[in-house]
């Protein structure tokens, strides 16, 4: 599928240059960046606890054609996995992910094998004025949310640059929630949870209920899972929930 998208798009835009497409990173709130472990490493990014919900925007410095591509394996798929914005239609687009500067004929659409699994994007690109081509800006928006805790890696495909090798590879890794009363935020409650078990031992059941107080697993609740509890301290795991205008 990926080949014959090349071979098309070569054929079709012969005098094309390949557009600079590159994947953002966002916290659910399409605003805050994710940090990153380094700057010198820019697609390696902080601790994320299970749970927490991404945005992941593919933008585009040019007005140009892309088919290109986000995917993870399916050994992976376990930790995390990445979706597309709303329903899909009878051919299997997402439109809800496909955004305005992408141009009016774009595609967002799921493509998974054997090996992997993850959705292929398609910009417009065109001389026909009575379709909108693509602008420099934003392009595409995708949901990525961590499942569990582990390391999850999705590689960012641009196949008219380069059809087996990615242009960029997004690392993340998970860690065990600390939002524990599973309100979307890591605050007093949380801490009132944690404290409730200072000090105390646990056994080396997997089942106990302190497992997930136990960050160390060293079998105690002590300062060194505070230290590592506060590390998220405020932190949301997903948007805020909305607000009824009717509770007092």
């Amino acid at each position: 599928m990926r080949t014959l998208c090349v071979l098309a798009a070569v054929a079709t835009f012969a005098t094309a240059t390949w557009a600079r497409v590159w994947p953002v990173v966002y916290r659910y709130d399409e605003k805050t960046p994710l940090e990153v472990v380094d700057a010198n490493g820019p697609t390696v990014f902080r601790d994320i606890m299970a749970g927490t919900r991404l945005t992941i925007i593919l933008r585009s410095d040019q007005a140009e054609y892309l088919c290109g591509g986000l995917v993870m394996s399916w050994d992976d798929i376990i930790y995390g996995d990445i979706m597309a914005r709303g329903a899909h239609d009878e051919f299997w687009r997402y439109a809800d992910s496909c955004l305005y500067d992408a141009g009016s004929e774009a595609r967002t659409s799921p493509m998974d094998d054997s090996y992997s699994h993850g959705f292929q994007f398609n910009s417009t690109y065109t001389k026909d004025h009575r379709r909108r081509t693509a602008v420099p800006g934003d392009w595409f928006i995708m949901d990525y949310r961590a499942l569990q805790a582990g390391s999850c890696a999705i590689g960012f495909y641009n196949y008219m640059v380069d059809e087996f090798a990615p242009q960029e590879t997004l690392s993340f890794h998970h860690v065990p929630t600390r939002d524990f009363n599973a309100d979307r935020v890591v605050d007093l409650r949380d801490f009132a949870i944690l404290a409730s078990r200072w000090q105390s031992t646990r056994d080396a059941d997997p089942n106990s209920p302190d497992v997930a107080l136990d960050f160390d697993k060293d079998l105690r609740i002590d300062a060194n899972d505070l230290t590592l509890f506060s590390d998220f301290w405020l932190e949301r795991t997903d948007a805020p929930l909305a607000v009824d205008p009717n509770q007092k």
